[in-house]
């Protein structure tokens, strides 16, 4: 298993990405879209993290035929209505290495989950229950999370690795008048502050995940918060990896 001060060790060699500010019809203009179809995410002004980025590990020459991990996560920290969300994460192609979720509690320091993850029968985006692993989120408290995968257990060093901020708030008195007065509640979630929601409502209210307009809300809501915003980098780091995934939600 994999120590948290190996994972300490290892954000020494993160890439930190930057937030482009664009707005959903900026992007719905470039792509060709309806912009009735984007959704605005407000990020939330008060109780939100204040600190806390995605970060991934480079994908170095030797590396090349690893898969690549992306989080699925604000860049700047994103905040859930849910003590036990669902958050997703991106792995570009399938691996027989083992794959490890870690929980950490940033305020207390101490690790909440630390436990393999079932082997992807499929490449794309893949789902972490925190319900699976008995695990509530506490107001107020920053949460870093991270999925790895073990390259070579005798050198941590080599782990290819995304993380990214959670933080749980209690959701305002209103807000499930909203969702059942408003047809797209991804749209309620995303104008409430609350990314994560918001993303998990594109995702599983797809009865056929193709679905146009759901494809179009999860690439505004990603485009959002940073993913694809140096597409004209060189250097292969995980910002390729993003890329390829913008690729694959929005074909």
């Amino acid at each position: 298993m994999r120590s948290d001060s190996a994972i300490l060790t290892c954000l020494v060699c993160v890439v930190a990405l930057t937030v482009t500010e664009r707005s959903p019809s900026a992007f719905a203009q470039q792509a060709g879209w309806d912009s009735a179809e984007t959704i605005l995410y407000k990020p939330p002004m008060r109780g939100a993290p204040a600190a806390g980025c995605r970060i991934g590990s480079a994908v170095r020459g030797e590396e090349l035929d690893n898969p690549k991990l992306i989080v699925l996560a604000p860049d700047r920290g994103g905040v859930t209505s849910q003590r036990q969300p669902v958050l997703y994460w991106y792995i570009s192609k399938l691996t027989t290495r083992p794959i490890r979720f870690t929980l950490n509690d940033e305020l207390r320091g101490k690790t909440l989950v630390r436990a393999d993850l079932p082997t992807p029968k499929q490449a794309g985006i893949q789902t972490i229950k925190l319900s699976d692993f008995n695990c509530e989120l506490s107001p107020g408290i920053m949460y870093q999370w991270f999925v790895t995968v073990a390259v070579d257990p005798a050198q941590p060093s080599k782990d290819i690795f995304s993380g990214g901020t959670i933080m749980y708030q209690e959701p305002p008195p209103d807000l499930r008048t909203k969702l059942a007065a408003k047809r797209s509640t991804a749209a309620v979630h995303a104008e409430e502050g609350f990314w994560y929601d918001a993303f998990e409502d594109t995702w599983k209210s797809a009865k056929t995940p193709g679905a146009k307009t759901l494809e179009q809300q999860r690439l505004s809501l990603l485009r959002q918060v940073g993913f694809g915003a140096s597409e004209s980098r060189k250097p292969k780091s995980v910002l390729d990896g993003e890329l390829e995934l913008l690729r694959y939600i929005g074909k």
